[in-house]
């Protein structure tokens, strides 16, 4: 900043007076940028503080002393370095302040009989002292006001400036000036009160930081300032951004990817002047915004979400948030990420951040985050066909604003067929003798998918149950078996369906259907019908072979002691901690086992065998834990195992075959 140019400055009559900021800050100040057309108009090198002339009083008379006056120095403004911005943290936006600035205008003239100080500035090494020139002065003598009350000299020169170096910060400094001729005699008196300025330390400053509105720029308080002005590089000049009773500052009219230089100094709110000087090279930044959700997709167990592109960003980290904070998902430099292994019906925040190419956090983040809750695919619960159309209902979900639906025909892929605003849909495009399967998923108003879809599902053919799926999950497409059911497609549909329940919570939609399932028999097992806070274990499982169309062949309960005679009747019940399942197989347990010999009484819990691999068995059960439907994994002969249902899945698939060939 070149000397030539004058500083804001302060011309004070009497002693220090207490401020009123706490008043003024509490209605004007904060910190953010000010309208561009003001901006332009207050620049740092070239305010003006109004003066204030005084009159003069008697003291004592200033000793004359003969020190080489200190030259007053140039400050050039130097281009700034640019600086990597610190990991951020996130803080409250600033109120936008109101700057006040006073209109200039010139002092009246006087006619004192003294040098008259007209400015006191801060500079870059101390304060800067102007006075009226003096007539027939040859020099002029400097005195500062000593500790008790008299005047000490500080300097000589011929100018009618001085700066007086290596002060002390939250100092109060009082001056007075004398004119002298070439003999060093006093031709004035000098101004008896003298003029007093508040001396403040430039602040330090620390650092800059995206966050979630804008850059911030960080310094280190100065002990006695009750304020700052904090002005933006723009070219070679400084101009005002805003004005501050903190020790930051956020700019909240920044563009990602662009850089930003920012300086501040101590201000005296009151007065509208600076009390400090400033850093010349400023502190640097370059702002890089927090990442915008645009949005979630339901995926199998899961959703994936995407962000806008961020300017300045090379990787993107993705977080969800816990009970303890927010956790790491991943990093990516692609702009959408895959969260799986999620729960029905749970609901899951998310946010983002930006990350350089060495994976330091340079942004912000939202810190309320984006809520998503992950919603089990739509359940199918009824396909009718009637005059060569297929009439598909499901249940309803109550954030859903459309539904779309897909077809399968055995031996091709899914094909989406039509939307609708209900949950059902007319399906008349289907071929008479085509074997079909259908699923459905739900929309947001953005058509968005809400979930994803049962992959697969009961194979119809003129609305007629006719084939199952195989041990893998899949069609069987081998023509052959058109209309053919085998054990390992009984067996495997039986996994599906269990499965394609996991996560569902007691009191959610899907526990709501699993019941439904059950108490649509007629008539009811025990002529109960199950309550939605009752133990839902084996009615779960009597709701999968309901599903599956098997049950007649088996059974159905909602109790597992009378799962056990009723399978001991179908000849179908293995009493041994031996026996190596089968999926398909449904396991029972008793808690109280000791785990010595047979169990052979007793019957707390059931669940579906799902997986086997030699020894080691998986088993999908309802009502587990705090009532959800979970997968578990067991082995052979272990503890509590009281015996299994061992459906005749063989005889099932020809019975099932026979009936499709008849119809």
């Amino acid at each position: 900043m070149s000397g030539d140019h004058p500083l804001p400055q302060q011309i004070r009559t009497d002693k220090m007076k207490k401020r009123l900021l706490s008043a003024v800050l509490a209605m004007i100040m904060a910190c953010s940028v000010i309208p561009a057309a003001f901006a332009a108009q207050t620049d740092l090198a070239d305010s003006n503080a109004e003066a204030e002339t005084v009159e003069a009083a008697q003291a004592q008379q200033p000793a004359e002393e003969t020190e080489a006056p200190a030259a007053a120095p140039t400050e050039a403004l130097t281009e700034p370095e640019t600086e990597a911005p610190t990991e951020p943290g996130t803080e409250a936006p600033t109120q936008a302040p109101v700057i006040v600035k006073r209109p200039q205008k010139e002092l009246a003239p006087t006619s004192q009989n003294y040098p008259e100080i007209t400015r006191i500035a801060p500079t870059a090494n101390g304060l800067k002292l102007t006075w009226t020139a003096y007539p027939d002065a040859y020099k002029y003598f400097i005195f500062i006001r000593n500790a008790n009350g008299g005047w000490k000299k500080i300097g000589t020169t011929s100018a009618t400036s001085f700066e007086h170096k290596g002060l002390t910060s939250d100092t109060l400094y009082e001056y007075t000036v004398r004119a002298a001729d070439s003999s060093n005699k006093f031709i004035s008196a000098f101004f008896t009160d003298g003029w007093d300025f508040h001396y403040l330390a430039a602040p330090k400053l620390v650092r800059t930081e995206s966050t979630g509105d804008g850059l911030k720029l960080i310094w280190d308080p100065v002990e006695g300032a009750e304020a700052y002005r904090v002005y933006l590089r723009s070219g070679t000049r400084w101009i005002v951004a805003g004005t501050t009773d903190t020790s930051y500052c956020i700019d909240t009219r920044v563009t990602s990817g662009k850089a930003y230089t920012f300086t501040v100094r101590c201000w005296d709110v009151d007065e509208d002047i600076p009390l400090s000087y400033f850093d010349t090279e400023g502190c640097t930044g370059t702002y890089i915004a927090a990442p915008q959700l645009k949005t979630f997709s339901a995926v199998d167990m899961g959703v994936t979400i995407t962000w806008n592109k961020v300017d300045g960003a090379s990787r993107y980290a993705v977080f969800r948030k816990l009970s303890t904070g927010w956790k790491r998902l991943g990093i990516t430099d692609k702009l959408s990420f895959t969260d799986t292994g999620l729960r029905y019906s749970a609901r899951y925040t998310y946010t983002l951040r930006c990350l350089n190419s060495s994976n330091k956090y340079i942004s912000g983040y939202n810190t309320k985050g984006w809520a998503f809750t992950h919603l089990a695919p739509p359940e199918i619960t009824d396909i009718k066909y009637r005059d060569s159309r297929y009439t598909i209902k499901w249940g309803a979900q109550k954030i859903a604003a459309s539904y779309r639906v897909y077809r399968m025909e055995l031996g091709d892929k899914w094909r989406y067929i039509g939307s609708s605003a209900t949950n059902s849909f007319v399906d008349d495009k289907a071929k008479k003798d085509g074997v079909y399967t259908y699923t459905v998923r739900s929309m947001d108003a953005d058509d968005n998918y809400l979930t994803y879809y049962k992959e697969s599902g009961r194979y119809y053919r003129m609305g007629l149950f006719v084939i199952g799926l195989d041990g893998t999950g899949h069609p069987n497409t081998n023509p052959r078996y058109t209309c053919q059911v085998t054990e390992d497609d009984l067996r495997g549909m039986v996994a599906c369906i269990a499965n394609g329940w996991l996560g569902a919570v007691e009191g959610d939609e899907v526990h709501a259907d699993i019941l439904a399932y059950y108490n649509t028999q007629i008539p009811l097992p025990v002529e109960y019908e199950m309550q939605v806070h009752d133990a839902w274990c084996a009615a779960f499982v009597s709701a999968v072979w309901l599903r599956a169309g098997i049950a007649r062949y088996i059974g159905t309960e909602c109790g597992c002691g009378r799962f056990i005679d009723i399978a001991e009747k179908h000849n179908i019940w293995v009493e041994s901690d031996a026996y190596i399942p089968k999926v398909g197989d449904a396991i029972i347990y008793n808690w109280s086992d000791s785990g010595y010999g047979e169990c052979v009484t007793g019957a707390d819990h059931i669940g579906l065998v799902t997986a086997v691999d030699g020894s080691d068995f998986v088993v999908t059960e309802g009502n587990t834990g705090t009532g959800y439907v979970g997968s578990h994994d067991r082995i052979v002969n272990c503890q509590y195992i009281r015996g299994y249902i061992t459906p005749n899945y063989d005889l099932i698939a020809k019975l099932l075959t026979l009936k499709s060939l008849h119809t």
